[in-house]
């Protein structure tokens, strides 16, 4: 996007430039909508999304470790915000946005054997997934996930599927009136993997 755009994507920054572009746009007006990082052959580089719109206090952070990750969503839920977004492919990054902590439960890098338990125990208690993000760690899958309470349209939430299966399941949800609204994918061992 231009000077005067609705929102500015940037797709492959070192830390430094992304934590300034991150810290201008915000002072302009622009709130991070999403924020990922990435290995690359000349180190770690991050995507972010930014859009022009009004919204509640809002805060990011990204390059944490685990135990980082999980200090600073106990920070900001004791200050009243909730995550909006999580990305944990290489470390953790997220956004947070003043609001209704109580609506919320974080799963932090759950094993792809015991995820699946989780999301059944999760969606029986009448929450949904708002984001599930993979990443591999010691050679296993592991999920980290943002789900809330909501009443809203059906969902269906499916992880851990190699591109063959994401494109099987993506025809069947389609063919029954659904559309994908969050996707994430990881590597491990050298094979992409979906949510």
């Amino acid at each position: 996007g231009g000077p005067d755009s609705a929102w500015h994507a940037v797709s492959s920054m070192k830390a430094l430039a992304y934590r300034m572009a991150n810290e201008s746009y915000k002072k302009k007006g622009y709130r991070l909508r999403r924020v990922s990082a990435h290995n690359t052959q000349a180190g770690i580089r991050y995507a972010g999304i930014w859009e022009r719109i009004s919204g509640p206090d809002w805060h990011s952070r990204h390059g944490m470790t685990q135990a980082e990750f999980e200090s600073a969503h106990a920070e900001f839920v004791n200050n009243g915000f909730r995550m909006t977004h999580v990305d944990s492919r290489v470390g953790f990054s997220a956004i947070w946005e003043r609001g209704d902590v109580r609506s919320q439960q974080i799963l932090t890098a759950v094993p792809a054997v015991k995820f699946d338990h989780q999301v059944a125990t999760l969606t029986a208690q009448g929450m949904r997934p708002l984001r599930v993000a993979g990443a591999a760690v010691n050679g296993v899958s592991c999920f980290t996930a943002i789900f809330e309470k909501s009443t809203g349209n059906d969902w269906q939430a499916q992880a851990h599927m190699n591109p063959s299966q994401l494109q099987k399941a993506t025809a069947a949800m389609a063919s029954q009136g659904y559309r994908m609204v969050d996707a994430s994918g990881h590597m491990l061992n050298g094979q992409p993997l979906f949510s």
